[in-house]
């Protein structure tokens, strides 16, 4: 009658358990993680950093003189989409003058704070404002709750 498969163990080499050496503490085995694709973000990312074509420069020049002074040989598409952003920021493009600022910024910290019935507030700051009247509200609830 055959064995069951189920039933079988591998055996265990006990040479094979010293080899064994656990990770130091607070150490990850994996430190970077898997890579998750991002197919388009890769390729902005690559193209950005590619010197744009002298023909498409040239182009480009001709159709906007005063760029000959900042798109000078070996410019990169990356440059000329700074210096896209800057001129609509120039124009009074406020949504263009925002991205440049967060680029270099970071995003606007907004402080929002509610005053109790009982005289107390409280405060709370973040990037969004969502987020923030959310833990304003899970605040005052947590004192409500304290004074019950």
């Amino acid at each position: 009658m055959a064995k069951d498969p189920k039933d079988y163990k591998r055996p265990v080499n006990p040479k094979s358990l010293a080899n064994l050496k656990p990770y130091p503490k607070g150490t990850s085995g994996n430190p970077g993680g898997k890579r998750h694709k991002l197919p388009l973000t890769d390729r902005y990312a690559d193209r950005i950093e590619e010197k744009l074509p002298e023909k498409f420069r040239k182009w480009l020049i001709a159709k906007a003189p005063p760029l000959a002074e900042v798109l000078i040989p070996g410019s990169k598409y990356g440059d000329m989409v700074v210096i896209a952003q800057i001129l609509q920021a120039a124009k009074g493009k406020t949504e263009a003058a925002k991205e440049i600022r967060e680029a270099i910024e970071g995003k606007s910290i907004v402080r929002l704070r509610q005053e109790m019935a009982s005289g107390m507030s409280v405060e709370a700051e973040g990037t969004d404002v969502d987020d923030i009247k959310k833990r304003i509200a899970e605040m005052t609830e947590r004192i409500r709750e304290r004074k019950k």
